[in-house]
């Protein structure tokens, strides 16, 4: 999950970022959680009961986007499951049928955050021995108290909370913008972490 795939759901169940990571995922809002029976936490019934707002693996199943470094994306067509309603078939292209999805704007905001993403997690790694890392922020999990640093590291993903915490302008209703500025603050952020790092060496 991106950070605006939360704020899709988000928008399509009218809760905030916040309510819809409490809620519907796990791994601090990076999975979508499950129900006992293996359902998808949001599901109604046997439906899908955020169907305009479904994250990207939704939008693209059956097929399964691969994203590697220099070698662009590729697909594969995944096998449907069982009780899957959906018409299988193989008229029409791959592009057709991605744009059909609505992906773009759901693939772009993606390599964003995950360019940014990869930004930070260089940063936190390089930080002197005896430090955090990025993988001891979130091997402690979500349900130990957190310090500021690792407030900061986890709560990239959460736009709601980044802009009442960060923003001194009141955050627009529009989810581009407020995606936009999201992206902005953890630029700027990224970018003062980075600065910090290059004079401390």
């Amino acid at each position: 999950m991106s950070p605006y795939e939360i704020a899709r759901l988000a928008e399509a169940l009218a809760l905030s970022t916040s309510e819809v990571i409490a809620r519907y995922t796990s791994e601090d809002g990076t999975v979508l959680r499950q129900r006992e029976d293996g359902g998808c936490s949001l599901l109604d019934g046997k439906r899908c009961g955020v169907h305009r707002g479904r994250p990207l693996v939704c939008r693209l199943y059956p097929l399964g986007r691969i994203v590697q470094r220099g070698q662009g994306e590729h697909f594969v067509q995944l096998s449907g499951h069982p009780e899957s309603e959906g018409v299988f078939g193989e008229h029409g292209t791959i592009g057709e049928f991605i744009d059909a999805q609505g992906t773009k704007p759901y693939i772009d905001a993606t390599a964003r955050y995950f360019e940014l993403f990869a930004r930070l997690v260089a940063v936190i790694q390089a930080r002197p021995a005896g430090t955090s890392t990025f993988q001891d922020v979130i091997a402690r999990g979500a349900n130990q108290a957190r310090s500021s640093d690792e407030e900061d590291v986890l709560e990239w993903i959460d736009i709601d909370r980044t802009l009442a915490r960060r923003s001194a302008e009141q955050p627009p209703h529009e989810l581009a913008a407020r995606v936009a500025l999201h992206l902005a603050l953890l630029e700027r952020e990224i970018a003062r972490l980075e600065s910090e790092a290059e004079r401390a060496d």
